[in-house]
C-alpha cells in the first residue's frame, strides 16, 4: 500500500520536502516517481523525489539489504 500526504508540504517554502519512494520493478517501470513529482508540481509544491527500486526485490530484500546514507 502507498499513500502520501503532500498537504504537509508548504507550497513555494524554498527548500524542497524530499520523498524516497522503496519499490521494485513495478515502481520503476510505472515510473510513479514521476508521477508523484508531476503531481507535486501541478499543486505548486516544491518536492524532489528518488526512488529505490530493483527488480524483483520484495520488503523483505529491503529489510534484508538496507541501503545507507553517504
Amino acid at each position: 500500500m502507498f499513500f502520501l500526504s503532500l498537504g504537509a508540504c508548504g507550497g513555494g517554502s524554498g527548500e524542497a520536502v524530499r520523498v524516497l519512494l522503496i519499490g521494485n520493478s513495478h515502481t520503476a517501470a510505472n515510473d510513479l516517481a514521476g508521477m508523484v513529482q508531476d503531481l507535486a508540481g501541478s499543486a505548486d509544491l516544491n518536492v524532489e523525489v528518488t526512488a529505490h527500486a530493483p527488480n524483483g526485490w520484495w520488503w523483505r530484500d529491503h529489510a534484508a539489504r538496507p541501503r545507507r546514507s553517504r
